[in-house]
């Protein structure tokens, strides 16, 4: 499991990623607005659900851009279900 605070992912970094999927472990403090880059690449698939996490998502319009940019489908996830995190651009809480 991985624990602490979720890194900053730069897209120069991570070009490639289509999935990422973190859930489920020990991840805590705020929802970095830097995952904001990955969308403007390849990443099709953030889950965040299943950890310590708060805040606000605060991506959700380069989220959008990039679900209309690409025509594709896209799944982000996060605990928004109870008052930890805000994401209104979430498709599974």
């Amino acid at each position: 499991q991985l624990s602490g605070p979720l890194p900053v992912l730069t897209s120069d970094d991570w070009q490639e990623l289509e999935v990422l999927d973190l859930r489920n472990n020990r991840l805590t403090g705020l929802i970095p607005s830097e995952l904001s880059n990955l969308w403007d690449r390849n990443l099709l698939v953030l889950r965040l659900e299943g950890n310590d996490l708060e805040g606000e998502v605060q991506f959700c319009d380069s989220y959008q851009q990039s679900i209309e940019r690409t025509g594709s489908s896209h799944l982000l996830s996060a605990d928004c279900a109870d008052d930890s995190v805000y994401c209104e651009c979430c498709t599974l809480c």
